[in-house]
């Protein structure tokens, strides 16, 4: 018998997902604060504020949660992860030399030049600036 069950999983994702939310509706201060807390700690800073603070581990959270489940399937699944990556880089090349073909058509700044355009089939380069 496993130490960690499926249903112990299931209940630290659905934490992790409440963390998640707390976070993000919580974790506000001064003039972002939505509605009106009934609990200040400071004058700019809500008690629920300290909540959203502390909801920050819902990363960690899933992280473990992540590797547990990549524990768990082992070794199996690495065929099986090349075709899926195999899909997805196809799509990801129709659309690059379909928007390519237009910014060469339209003369804007994509494909820029051979370089960078078969750098960027290979992911190498990336036009997104993020």
């Amino acid at each position: 018998m496993n130490a960690y069950s499926k249903k112990d999983a299931k209940m630290t994702q659905g934490f992790a997902i409440l963390c998640m939310l707390v976070i993000h509706l919580f974790c506000r201060l001064g003039k972002d604060v939505y509605g009106t807390p009934i609990i200040w700690v400071s004058p700019e800073k809500p008690l629920v504020y300290l909540f959203g603070f502390f909801a920050g581990v819902c990363v960690p959270i899933y992280s473990m949660c992540a590797g547990y489940a990549r524990w768990l399937v082992k070794d199996s699944v690495y065929k099986e992860n090349w075709k899926r990556i195999y899909k997805l880089m196809k799509n990801y090349w129709i659309i690059l030399i379909l928007f390519s073909c237009i910014g060469f058509i339209t003369g804007g700044n994509i494909p820029g030049n051979w370089t960078k355009f078969l750098k960027s089939l290979v992911l190498l380069y990336s036009y997104n600036g993020a």
